[in-house]
C-alpha cells in the first residue's frame, strides 16, 4: 500500500463490526421472550457459540486498532485520512458505550453459561486488562475527534522493535478475509508492552 501522501484511519476492520451491545440486546430480548426454562436453556445452546465468537472478534478488533495506531505512529506527521469522528464532540459514555458493554457483559457470560448450559467458561483475565487498555487509548487519544495526524497519536504501550512489516501484513490479511484471528498473536505483546 501507498502510504506517500496519508494513511487511512481504518485499513477495512470497520466493515466487519457492528454494534456488540446491539447484537446481544436483540438475542437477549429473544431469549427473554421465552418463559419456559427449557426453552430459554435451548436458545441460549443455539446463541452461545455466536456470542463466544463475538466476543472474540471483538477482543481482537481491539487488538487489531491498537496495533493499526503502532503502525500509524512509526511516520512523523504522516497526514491521517477518512478520520469519521474528527472534529465531533464525542462523550466518554458515547464513544465508550460498545466496550464499556462488552467488559461488562463478559461476568454476565460466564453465570449465564453456567446457568443455562450447566458449563463452565472462564473469560480470559487478559481480556479484561486489554479492554482497559483500549479505553485507556480511547480516553488518551479523547476519542480521535482531534487526530488529524500520525504526530496525534498517543500509544499507551510501547512494542519494543515492533515489526511493522508483519503487523501491516497481518492487517491486510484481515481486512481482505474478515478473519480477525490472526490478529490474536499479538495479545501478549499489546500487554507485556504496557507503559
Amino acid at each position: 500500500m501507498d502510504f506517500e501522501k496519508s494513511i487511512p484511519f481504518d485499513l477495512g476492520f470497520n466493515q466487519y463490526i457492528q454494534s456488540f451491545a446491539a447484537n446481544l440486546e436483540f438475542a437477549y430480548s429473544e431469549l427473554n421472550g421465552f418463559v419456559n426454562l427449557k426453552f430459554k436453556s435451548l436458545y441460549f445452546q443455539r446463541l452461545f457459540p455466536t456470542i463466544k465468537d463475538e466476543i472474540e472478534l471483538y477482543i481482537n478488533f481491539y487488538i487489531g486498532c491498537l496495533l493499526w495506531a503502532c503502525y500509524i505512529k512509526q511516520f512523523e506527521n504522516k497526514e491521517i485520512s477518512e478520520n469519521p469522528v474528527l472534529g465531533k464532540n464525542l462523550s466518554d459514555e458515547e464513544s465508550l458505550f460498545n466496550v464499556n458493554y462488552l467488559r461488562d457483559y463478559l461476568p454476565k457470560f460466564e453465570k449465564d453459561t453456567k446457568y443455562y448450559l450447566h458449563k463452565t467458561v472462564n473469560v480470559d483475565p487478559k481480556y479484561y486488562e486489554l479492554i482497559d487498555l483500549y479505553i485507556k487509548f480511547l480516553k488518551d487519544n479523547k476519542h480521535f475527534t482531534e487526530t488529524k495526524t500520525s504526530s496525534d497519536l498517543t500509544l499507551p504501550f510501547e512494542i519494543k522493535n515492533p515489526d511493522y512489516e508483519k503487523i501491516l501484513k497481518t492487517i491486510q490479511t484481515v481486512v481482505e478475509t474478515g478473519d480477525f484471528n490472526p490478529l490474536r498473536e499479538y495479545l501478549d505483546i499489546i500487554l507485556e508492552s504496557v507503559v
